[in-house]
């Protein structure tokens, strides 16, 4: 069993289902994100977790006990808010230092604590600061500190990045896992942005309408999404209705622009089948080939300072794929013929 096992978890909001049997696994020492859109149930399954809402069925396990029906704060959970909730009378190291206060620990041990949390989290200047004045890095920070320095099983992060502008976030996207890791604590994020959730993250658990529809290592949803749902919510777009060929020995897949060949046949779905076939913009090239070779008109080009976007124009659809600065990209209505590895592609079942 995992360090965390939920199994068929079943919530209600308001006469509607809001989790529907949704069960996952984290192991110890991981860094899970529950990734999936609006009123999905990712906060609320956080709060069942934390004992904050009691699941209508199903159980919640830590290391192999069932806590399902055990008070939060006998758990070892500790819930980080996405508004950090910090106390504004106190200090950087009072905040810090409440819950050790709370659980009735030395003085000496309590100084030695904060004075640990707060050169892991870099705010080593900042104890004696008014909280009210601080960034809303700083502040993220504070509430990271508050939250580990009880040393919890389990540390839960409601959206840990989403009140902060785009380069506080980029900078912590970086330290907040590297902290989480120095630490060793297994810890779940929630959010529904993707790029957070794999920078964050060792393993990913989407959810879609209230089911856990994926979970793995972050490159392997990207590489293999299960079906088409996943594929757009993760970004990808390059995604064409498509047929196999009746024949056993024939890897070749028809799609409205043409018929590709596909890598081998273990990633071949049965003779005839019917269903969608995902294109990964890193196997589009842009030059003549011989292999599941298109034309296409480019219809955009967009610059995105580390890279330039492009829209081909392909019957049936569009492909976008992206160009490093250093190379010349195609112009918009320019007619161009490119090949497409067999490598980037994947069957989708309907």
């Amino acid at each position: 069993m995992a360090f965390l096992e939920l199994t068929d978890i079943h919530k209600t909001y308001e006469n509607a289902p809001l989790l529907c049997g949704a069960t996952f696994g984290v192991e110890r020492g991981e860094i899970a994100c529950l990734l999936g859109p609006s009123g999905s149930g990712k906060t609320t399954l956080l709060r069942i977790i934390a004992g904050l809402e009691t699941p209508e069925r199903g159980r919640v396990f830590i290391e192999g006990t069932d806590i399902t029906a055990l008070p939060a704060h006998r758990r070892g959970v500790v819930l980080m808010f996405q508004d950090y909730a910090l106390f504004p009378h106190r200090t950087v190291a009072q905040n810090i230092a409440f819950g050790l206060r709370m659980r009735r620990h030395s003085r000496a041990a309590i100084a030695a604590r904060v004075a640990e949390m707060l050169a892991l989290t870099g705010l080593e200047d900042f104890a004696d600061r008014d909280v009210n004045v601080l960034s809303g890095g700083e502040r993220q920070r504070v509430a990271l500190a508050r939250s580990l320095a009880p040393q919890p099983r389990l540390l839960l992060l409601d959206e840990p990045l989403g009140a902060l502008d785009r380069n506080l976030r980029e900078r912590l996207l970086e330290d907040l896992p590297v902290i989480l890791r120095r630490v060793g604590v297994t810890a779940i994020t929630v959010t529904h942005d993707q790029e957070e959730a794999f920078a964050l993250s060792d393993r990913v658990i989407l959810l879609n309408e209230g089911r856990v529809v994926q979970t793995g290592r972050p490159e392997a949803l990207y590489d293999r999404p299960h079906n088409t749902w996943v594929a757009r919510f993760l970004g990808l777009e390059n995604l064409f209705p498509a047929r196999r060929s009746d024949w056993q020995s024939d890897l070749r897949i028809e799609v409205p622009f043409g018929v590709l060949t596909i890598n081998d046949q273990a990633d071949a779905p049965p003779p005839g089948a019917e269903g969608h076939l995902l294109i990964h913009p890193w196997g589009i090239h842009l030059e003549a080939g011989t292999v599941n070779a298109f034309n296409a008109q480019v219809t955009q080009r967009t610059f995105h300072g580390s890279y330039f976007r492009l829209t081909l124009a392909v019957d049936g659809g569009t492909l976008r794929l992206d160009i490093a600065p250093g190379q010349t990209p195609p112009a918009p209505g320019e007619t161009l013929h490119g090949w497409i590895d067999p490598a980037a592609l994947r069957w989708l079942p309907a």
